[in-house]
Parts: structure tokens; sequence; C-alpha cells
């Protein structure tokens, strides 16, 4: 989870969910109409699929020992990497700055 989100969000809504191959777990932060949705997929009994690059990557960000994804989604932002039997996610209408600030806090831990 990122330690840092943007000045202005608040906590709008957690979840879990459980099937028996993985555990997803959502979070929401909004400020406004705006949300900005964090995902993280747990697999249970395989490794996540790997992430495809096309054109809308708008940049391979690299921290520490992993790759994220930083791509355009028409208004906003989504930022998508794996590490171990994890498959995560980022997505709101982020600026590229504040995306790498999210992903930079992640690191930091």
């Amino acid at each position: 989870m990122p330690a840092w989100i943007p000045d202005g969000y608040v906590e709008a809504d957690i979840r879990i969910f459980d099937t028996p191959k993985q555990r997803q777990f959502l979070g929401k932060y909004q400020r406004e109409d705006q949300i900005i949705k964090i995902w993280i997929e747990h697999y249970l009994d395989s490794d996540p699929m790997q992430i495809e690059q096309d054109e809308s990557v708008v940049e391979i960000y690299e921290v520490g020992n992993t790759t994220y994804y930083i791509i355009s989604d028409v208004d906003s932002l989504q930022a998508a990497w794996i590490r171990d039997n994890y498959s995560c996610y980022i997505s709101g209408p982020l600026s590229l700055e504040e995306i790498k600030c999210m992903i930079d806090s992640i690191e930091k831990g």
C-alpha cells in the first residue's frame, strides 16, 4: 500500500474479497468526485499473469527490484506491477508526478 496519497483524498471504501484461488483487496480514496483505486490481488496457488506493454504505456518506472508500468487510460493514469504472488494496480486522475510519489511511498514502506 502507498503511504502517500495526494492532498485532499480521504479513505472512502476498503473491501477484501476471497476466492479459492486468490484474495483481492480494493481500496478507494475520494476527493469530491475524483476517485483513486488501489487493487492488490494475491494469487494463492499460481503466479500472477504478466503485464503486457502496448502503446498506452507512458513510462516504465523502476524502483528497487520492482518494475512499474505507468499506463495512460483516457482521463487517468494507472500504475501496474507484479511482485512475488501479487499483482497490483493504482488508478485515478493522477499526474505522472503524483503516481510516482505514490510508488515511491510503497518502496519506502
